[in-house]
């Protein structure tokens, strides 16, 4: 006995059972790949260090839904002796409108000077609040490698639209050191 299928091919009774396995599995395949949270923990882990290491090759604007990211760099390296968090030229993002963004910061910091104990400190002002210690990325101490690069995080609502980052150093005989700055900014929703 035969058994004709949707799409008019026709089976033995023994392959019927094989394509109802195969039905299983396309389902099973698109249910885990219609949700990301439905994928293994394993995989998702394995993917965020994977593209983190080799990047994409597809644009930004390629990934649909995917809003395209503001970003502002600085090469110049900056210094500070500053106790209290200050302008040192940047990376500035002005004009992004009001919303709820999410920003990723980062930079190589270094320091040099004789309190060996000394924080120097990186931090992001929004819409021109004073930077706090509690989004800031820093090193204490004297590295004993290359500069460290850091990198830090800030989510929320934004009004005024602009966002800065801002340097200072814990002691005033530490000279903080910043290099390769960079400000990302990725709108999420409207306030």
């Amino acid at each position: 006995m035969s058994i004709a299928l949707p799409d008019n091919t026709i089976r033995s009774p023994l392959a019927a059972q094989d394509y109802a396995g195969e039905q299983k599995l396309r389902r099973d395949i698109q249910r885990i790949f219609s949700k990301p949270e439905y994928l293994p923990e394993v995989f998702l882990s394995f993917m965020i260090d994977y593209q983190a290491v080799n990047g994409s090759a597809i644009p930004f604007s390629s990934i649909s839904g995917l809003p395209v990211p503001t970003i502002a760099r600085e090469t110049s390296q900056v210094t500070t002796t500053s106790l209290t968090y200050e302008s040192l030229g940047g990376p500035l993002l002005q004009d992004l409108g009001s919303g709820n963004f999410i920003f990723i910061y980062g930079a190589q910091l270094d320091q040099s000077g004789a309190a060996t104990t000394a924080e120097t400190l990186m931090s992001i002002s929004i819409d021109g609040a004073t930077a706090s210690d509690d989004d800031a990325i820093s090193i204490i101490g004297d590295p004993t490698f290359t500069p460290p690069n850091g990198v830090g995080f800030w989510a929320g609502a934004v009004s005024e639209g602009t966002a800065e980052l801002m340097y200072r150093s814990s002691d005033v005989t530490q000279t903080g050191i910043f290099k390769k700055r960079a400000l990302l900014a990725w709108r999420t929703g409207n306030l």
